[in-house]
């Protein structure tokens, strides 16, 4: 299992992400979860959206296929601002 934990600083937000990557042989599942926080003090951080994802796939060497499910939701009116699923294939390759 990987954890990641980030916080973006943008012109007018922070956003703190906490990322799972679990990996099963070829394999994996992972789970994001990351809001934009308009802070008005260092303790009070003030969520204004949130966001979760959970994608699973296939890796195979430099390929990668998914498929997911993206939420985005208003944290003030606890309603549900956008939601979709996707899948997609992605290929890497670093070029020197």
């Amino acid at each position: 299992m990987i954890l990641t934990a980030s916080l973006v600083k943008t012109s007018l937000f922070l956003v703190p992400t906490l990322s799972v990557h679990i990996p099963l042989a070829n394999f994996y599942l992972r789970q994001v979860s990351s809001a934009e926080c308009a802070p008005n003090s260092l303790t009070r951080w003030n969520p204004k959206t949130a966001a979760w994802i959970i994608e699973s796939g296939v890796e195979y060497k430099d390929i990668r296929a998914f498929v997911g499910h993206k939420s985005y939701h208003s944290v003030d009116s606890l309603k549900k601002l956008d939601s979709y699923d996707y899948i997609g294939v992605e290929y890497k390759r670093a070029f020197k």
